[in-house]
């Protein structure tokens, strides 16, 4: 309900999705998977930009979430990755579990750059009209 609440809300949303993608690359690393322990880094690192975008725009008065994959949907697709892996033999050697979580860490990574390409776009918009507006 305060300014500062809505702060705290935001920055811990972002330190506890931070939390599960560390360990995602902690078990994957630990299982020998690479190729996942990677796209998990990828995946946090675009995950982080699109609260970035958002978080930018909003501090200069404009609106900012827009998008195909804000955080509730990439919330629901890595859990559904990690449950499909989990199902499928999870991530160790020749797991077929691998597959599922690289997929989904994969999908992530490219829906997530999407969005925040698609934020930086709409901000530029946003810009563009209010600069024709003053002119």
């Amino acid at each position: 309900v305060t300014r500062f609440g809505a702060f705290l809300d935001s920055t811990l949303d972002r330190w506890g999705e931070g939390v599960v993608y560390i360990g995602i690359v902690a078990g994957a690393s630990a299982a020998g998977f690479v190729t996942g322990a990677v796209l998990a880094a990828a995946a946090a690192v675009s995950s982080f930009q699109v609260s970035y975008t958002r978080a930018k725009a909003e501090s200069l008065g404009l609106h900012g979430e827009v998008g195909i994959a804000p955080r509730a949907e990439r919330l629901v697709l890595l859990t559904i990755g990690l449950v499909l892996a989990g199902l499928d033999g999870g991530v160790g050697s020749g797991a077929r579990g691998q597959l599922w979580l690289g997929a989904t860490l994969g999908l992530i990574f490219a829906a997530a750059s999407i969005t925040a390409i698609q934020r930086t776009w709409h901000v530029r918009t946003q810009l563009r009209k209010e600069e024709q507006g003053e002119q």
